[in-house]
């Protein structure tokens, strides 16, 4: 049985299925799980389905659903629904206060996503991973495809949304992910709305956030590359490409608060073009190394590890360790 028929299967078979996005839910998991959940409710009228987003969501993906009326759980009895789907989340650690209950939990699985995949994703859940997509939206289009329905104009706006953010504004992306956008234009999807939706303004904390990392940096090189580390205690992921676009081939930003460690890195594509891939070289094993989990992109990833107690200097040498073990080797040597 193939996996297309294995997920029209488990969907005949289930009166209710939880769909549940990563901590701090950006806008391609929101609007992944609000497509999703409307390609569901076609397949099979009546199926309950909750949408949840553990611990909260991002201050863009407010505005979203704001726009567009969606209402989003941050806590479930996971136990209760027949069928679990983890969207736009490559590992467990990523579910926050829902990973233990995940870990126990014995009903259908399902994953969508276009990250490296964790080894402590369940090996018997039904996986529908691209890591080759440049969002998860694109995945989901797909299953539309595929499962020969067509999307309302409003799920064509919301997925356009979430592939114009995680191409960073279609920056970046694949012959797929412009044949998506076509398709999802022609849906009547409005460019102009999605990127307006996404337009946000840094604020004051921020911008602290950032001249505080550049502040703190220690920077090394490697060969000819300059790789930098950093600590701020939020905006994490905003500081790191903050480093990226002033100069670093590599910056590494770490903060911990109420006891969970989060890790971002940022690469350029020359650095991640020749040294590997962000999530599955550097910040998988990184995680494993801290007692955590990472994963992410070939050029933007992210650490979490929860019940953190260590010292700041075990990330740094568990920095110097991933790199060591890249399939080309690099060393550290530090700038003064």
């Amino acid at each position: 049985m193939s996996e297309l028929e294995k997920l029209k299967k488990c969907i005949t078979e289930s009166s209710s299925i939880a769909l549940i996005s990563h901590l701090n839910a950006d806008p391609d998991s929101i609007t992944s799980i609000v497509s999703l959940k409307a390609l569901l409710r076609t397949l099979k009228k009546g199926i309950k389905v909750k949408q949840v987003a553990p611990e909260g969501i991002n201050e863009v993906s407010s505005r979203i659903i704001s726009k567009f009326k969606e209402n989003f759980e941050t806590n479930l009895e996971i136990d209760k629904m027949d069928m679990v789907a983890l969207v736009d989340t490559s590992s467990p650690i990523l579910l926050g206060e829902l990973e233990s209950e995940f870990k126990t939990y014995r009903g259908r699985i399902l994953i969508v996503d276009h990250h490296n995949p964790s080894i402590h994703l369940p090996k018997e859940s039904l996986k529908f991973i691209d890591e080759n997509a440049c969002s998860t939206c694109e995945i989901v289009l797909g299953l539309y495809n595929v499962l020969d329905v067509k999307p309302k104009r409003r799920i064509a706006r919301l997925m356009l949304t979430g592939i114009a953010y995680d191409t960073g504004h279609f920056k970046i992306g694949s012959k797929g992910t412009f044949e998506a956008v076509i398709q999802l234009l022609n849906l009547g999807a409005d460019l102009e709305e999605s990127i307006s939706l996404l337009r946000s303004k840094a604020e004051r904390p921020e911008k602290i956030a950032r001249l505080k990392a550049a502040s703190r940096c220690r920077i090394f090189e490697s060969e000819s590359w300059i790789i930098v580390i950093s600590e701020v205690s939020s905006y994490q992921a905003s500081a790191a490409r903050s480093l990226v676009n002033i100069g670093a081939d590599l910056a590494v930003v770490y903060g911990s608060s109420k006891g969970v460690l989060r890790i971002n890195l940022r690469a350029t594509n020359a650095f991640k073009e020749a040294c590997g891939h962000l999530g599955r070289d550097i910040a998988a094993p990184m995680g494993e190394m801290l007692g955590g989990a990472g994963g992410g992109h070939d050029a933007a990833a992210g650490i979490n590890v929860r019940k953190w107690k260590g010292e700041p200097s075990n990330v740094f040498r568990a920095l110097k360790n991933a790199l060591k073990v890249l399939p080309r080797p690099l060393t550290l040597k530090e700038i003064e």
